[in-house]
């Protein structure tokens, strides 16, 4: 048995918060003769019940409901916020390995920036390259993208700056964005999206597209194959996008 100051303490709540619940009847516990709450170890698992109901969103109404309802069982409640932990905790992983390559490839770049010939993307530019062009796919698309890069990001680096050659070399001999040859580059990009970064749609590959001239950033460094590759590039992506829409 806990008084209310220990149970606020071992279950990370305040006792305004325990005072709260009481109020509107979502955890009910033991009074004494002297008016002190006492709290049990099934109380204690209730208040960390409420807890992962907050955290999903639920409303103390709705989790009221719940939890006094006949068909409540609190161990597979437990269970189930088990395996929610368990995969949010891959996610972090996931995002962590990311940002670590990202501090390794940053300090790789300083110790090795002994030209200023430009030789394509290195593997920090498409790290994060790629978290930003991804940001507004949200948090999902990165740790995807991550996953399927984790181990051969030389390869990732090496095949997407193998299109951006083709591409400047397309636009240096003034073929136009429509012709088939420039075409079947959009649909090696198209396919290495999908194979190294995400499941992306016909659409989304339009606003990526888009956003390589649009966004100052983006444009800026694409353009250091090729002065005006951005614009080349985009217009290429909505041809493509158009005829597969046709």
């Amino acid at each position: 048995m806990y008084l209310i100051k220990e149970a606020a303490q071992i279950s990370g709540v305040t006792i305004r918060t325990l005072h709260h619940y009481d109020q509107i009847g979502l955890l009910k516990v033991n009074k004494s003769d002297n008016g002190y709450r006492y709290y049990t170890n099934e109380d204690i698992e209730n208040i960390k019940i409420i807890r992962y109901y907050r955290f999903l969103g639920f409303s103390l109404d709705k989790i009221r409901k719940i939890m006094n309802g006949k068909d409540f069982d609190s161990i597979l409640v437990l269970q189930s916020q088990l395996i929610m932990l368990a995969d949010e905790q891959n996610k972090i992983s996931v995002l962590m390995e990311n940002i670590q390559r990202t501090i390794d490839a940053k300090k790789s770049k300083l110790e090795n920036r002994t030209s200023n010939k430009f030789d394509g993307f290195t593997l920090l530019d498409n790290i994060e390259y790629q978290s930003k062009a991804l940001e507004k796919f949200g948090k999902e698309a990165i740790i995807e993208t991550s996953k399927r890069q984790n181990g051969i990001e030389l390869e990732v680096n090496e095949s997407f700056n193998n299109i951006f050659i083709k591409f400047a070399q397309k636009m240096n001999r003034e073929i136009q964005p429509k012709e088939k040859e420039v075409q079947n580059i959009c649909l090696e990009l198209y396919d290495t999206l999908n194979k190294y970064a995400f499941d992306c749609s016909l659409e989304v590959f339009g606003i990526i597209g888009k956003t390589y001239y649009n966004n100052l950033e983006f444009r800026k460094n694409i353009d250091k194959f090729s002065e005006g590759l951005a614009e080349y590039i985009s217009k290429s992506i909505a041809k493509f996008v158009e005829n597969d829409n046709k």
